[in-house]
């Protein structure tokens, strides 16, 4: 079979650059369904890659170049908790692996993605090293993810310089791309080639609103200032506010029947349990409970405040 030219390659890579860049999410059904349902759905929902096109463009072209003059190389994307760094990513690679629990059981699960066959670990690990030792040319290049590199540094960093030294065969066309909250990683693992690294900064409320909204286009059961809380409230992280938003259609749905809007008191009342449950200390979450916000309907259906508290008023500024 004939392999693709390095500009068939090209133009196929700038084909699926327009295409996955403005991939839409998949919509709910709408039979019987309310619209706190359907925003469940699309919440949760494949996103549009929004505000990330730089950072896209960046990527995409460390990885046209590498194929195209069959090389390796490692692309480390890191930035804060809900970036998009790891949403980014996949719009290039199909994440097919699994969270492990053990660092090591990556040779066995990356071994069984290339070649079908299960083997231990330690098997896996020097059947990988013979693999992509470059004594051989590898005829295809060969992606790697590794999401959250800086927790699995943390256990066991040889086994990513293992993995980091595969690119550092000149012959192995093997491309490792990492994700990282933190760049500390680096000192835990011992790697001899150049990294490339792509910071992705936090997002502004603004831009955290419009994701929001882009996530509910159709649906109107969010109050807007419920999502500008909840935009203030996410800090910058894509994967908090979206959370909140999700979390807070759940505690309508279970404590406030008949509701069908998500407000801004929601939004309010939903943190608040959040900062509840991260305290460890009992005493800490009593105080706290004591000055939940809640929410109740008066006789001409508006919401009004109940025990006000600082740490309220503090939710509703910021």
């Amino acid at each position: 079979m004939k392999s693709p030219t390095s500009q068939e390659l090209q133009t196929l890579a700038e084909h699926q650059l327009v295409l996955s860049y403005n991939k839409k999410p998949p919509q709910p059904p709408h039979n019987q369904w309310s619209q706190l349902d359907e925003a469940k759905v699309l919440l949760r929902a494949e996103p549009n890659l929004l505000f990330r096109k730089t950072e896209y463009t960046v990527l995409h072209s460390f990885l046209a170049g590498k194929i195209n003059h069959q090389l390796s190389g490692v692309f480390n994307a890191t930035g804060e908790l809900g970036t998009g760094k790891t949403t980014t990513i996949r719009r290039f690679v199909e994440v097919t692996g699994l969270r492990l629990n053990d660092a090591h059981n990556a040779f066995s699960v990356i071994w069984k993605q290339l070649t079908t066959q299960t083997v231990s670990s330690n098997k896996a690990q020097t059947l990988l090293n013979e693999h992509f030792s470059g004594a051989k040319v590898r005829e295809i290049s060969t992606i790697l993810l590794i999401d959250d590199v800086d927790f699995l540094s943390r256990s066991k960093p040889e086994v990513i310089s293992n993995i980091l030294n595969w690119s550092n065969q000149c012959r192995s066309k093997v491309i490792v791309i990492t994700t990282a909250n933190s760049m500390d990683w680096l000192e835990r693992v011992v790697t001899g080639q150049e990294i490339k690294t792509l910071l992705f900064n936090s997002y502004t409320s603004d831009q955290l609103e419009k994701i929001i909204k882009d996530r509910l286009i159709g649906n109107f059961s969010f109050d807007p200032n419920a999502i500008q809380l909840a935009a203030k409230n996410g800090d910058g992280n894509a994967k908090a506010a979206l959370s909140l938003c999700y979390l807070a259609i759940k505690l309508v749905k279970s404590n406030y029947p008949g509701i069908s809007q998500i407000t801004r008191l929601h939004i309010a009342e939903i943190t608040h349990l959040i900062q509840v449950k991260q305290h460890k200390d009992m005493q800490k979450k009593r105080e706290l409970l004591q000055t939940m916000p809640k929410t109740v309907l008066n006789n001409n259906n508006t919401y009004i405040w109940l025990e006000i508290s600082c740490m309220t008023l503090f939710l509703w500024f910021i």
